[in-house]
Order: C-alpha cells, then structure tokens, then sequence
C-alpha cells in the first residue's frame, strides 16, 4: 500500500505526463497536416484516392482543430491541477 506521500507523487506525475503528451499531440496535429510531410510519404504512393483525401484542405483543418482541442484539454488539466486539504487518505 502506498503512503499519502506517494499517492500524491503518482498523481503529480500522472498529470505531467498527460499534460506533456497533450501538448506534443496537440503540436503534431496542428503542425503536420500543413506540412510536406503529410502527403508526400511511401504510406501514401501507392493510393491516390487516399492521397487526394488526406490532402484535402477539410481533413487538414479537422486534424488541426482536435490537435487543438488536444492542446487546450491538456492546458486546462494543468491550470485545474490542486492537492487540495484531505484529498488524499
């Protein structure tokens, strides 16, 4: 069993670590879509239709937006993070 001192620790780290993966998926998906990258990849050489679709400006904005949504999810868990009195037993 662990201490409230430890508890407090894994849940401090369990939030950091949500919030850096936020903020690296968040990045990824707002950056990427806009790149050469994203079309221009061996995943994709061999489907044109596929290609045409990923490249569509409508798929790039919607990668984009959940890549905000992803963003502000993880900067929300980091500004309501407390410990508060008592909350751990």
């Amino acid at each position: 069993m662990q201490t409230g001192g430890g508890q407090v620790w894994l849940r401090r780290a369990s939030v950091l670590l949500f919030v850096t993966l936020s903020a690296i998926v968040g990045v990824l998906l707002v950056l990427l879509p806009w790149s050469l990258q994203w079309t221009a990849n061996r995943l994709l050489w061999g489907y044109p239709e596929l290609r045409a679709a990923v490249g569509n400006g409508f798929v790039r904005g919607l990668c984009s937006g959940l890549g905000i949504l992803n963003l502000w999810n993880g900067f929300r868990e980091a500004v309501h993070y407390h410990e508060g009195r008592g909350a751990v037993k």
